[in-house]
């Protein structure tokens, strides 16, 4: 037994060095986004969406209710906020794989720490611990909302709220016939933006009639990491009616294999629709970064 766990801490070792030494480690680039948002919005009163970051081009681009919930960053140092987004998020696979592990691996402690540490060498959740991304919370939400009755709508709505993209998950349960989630999803999500929008009125104003519409504020469509139909189109310089052929059929795909089969294969259902939200990227988000395909690992 001893000497499993010895494998398990030199795993660690090996992993914390290839994650901080590989040329692709973010330095939280993302994550300094969001508090230097956040920070500026709350102590200055300026626009939320006119910040850039270190001169960059890149600015907040969520809803104002994803500024509220990280609003306790802006009040934290560097260091805090850093510690809290690594807790965070290894807080959040450690509850996937709590999921998703078979009961029988589940049981074994040392095979559960390797596949905790396994995880973390895929480049999606690599990326999402490095540069400070939310995306394994918002998995954490939907899966929950998918999983337990209690939550059911009530995940995939807050994280709707907070990242527009997961709303294609009421797609995948009015496809699924689960009408009265899909309800419950669409009002949690229409109820926190209301909510944001009381408390910060000209940050909804400008994010639902400006910066939502502004594609240019999160990067080049034709760069590496935009793995979407669309970033093929982008740096295949072909005409951009080739993505939305690609769109529409992958569109139509996944509905008509959801309203034949997707009530009696949930698993698949749901892997599915990761894929078709993932690749197809159609009007949330023109951009599925590398970084945000810890989805496709939930399946």
């Amino acid at each position: 037994m001893r000497g499993r766990w010895f494998l398990v801490l030199f795993a660690a070792v090996v992993v914390g060095v290839f994650t901080v030494t590989v040329p692709t480690f973010r330095e939280f680039f993302d994550l300094g986004v969001y508090r230097g948002a956040v920070q500026h919005w709350l102590l200055t009163g300026e626009d939320l969406y006119a910040f850039r970051y270190q001169e960059s081009v890149y600015g907040f681009t969520y809803p104002p209710f994803a500024a509220l919930v990280l609003s306790p960053l802006a009040l934290t140092s560097w260091p805090v906020a850093v510690a809290v987004s690594l807790i965070v998020n290894v807080f959040c696979v450690i509850l996937l794989l709590r999921w998703f592990l078979p009961p029988a691996l589940r049981r074994i402690s040392w095979l559960s720490a390797l596949a905790f540490l396994a995880v973390l060498l895929f480049e999606p959740a690599r990326d999402t611990f490095s540069f400070g991304q939310v995306n394994l919370v918002l998995l954490v939400l939907v899966t929950a909302g998918l999983r337990y009755p209690c939550w059911a709508g009530v995940g995939i709505g807050l994280a709707a709220a907070i990242k527009l993209t997961p709303a294609v998950f009421v797609g995948y349960l009015l496809l699924t016939r689960q009408y009265r989630s899909a309800a419950i999803a669409v009002g949690t999500a229409a109820g926190a933006t209301v909510l944001a929008a009381l408390i910060a009125p000209q940050a909804s104003r400008v994010f639902w009639t400006e910066a939502l519409w502004d594609t240019g504020r999160v990067g080049k469509l034709e760069y590496v990491s935009n793995q979407s139909l669309r970033g093929v189109v982008a740096r295949l310089d072909v005409s951009s009616v080739w993505w939305l052929v690609a769109v529409l059929i992958v569109v139509v795909c996944w509905v008509w294999w959801l309203r034949g089969n997707g009530a009696a294969n949930p698993a698949v259902a749901v892997a599915l629709t990761v894929g078709m939200r993932s690749s197809a990227a159609t009007f949330t988000s023109g951009r599925p970064w590398r970084l945000r395909w810890p989805w496709s690992r939930r399946t």
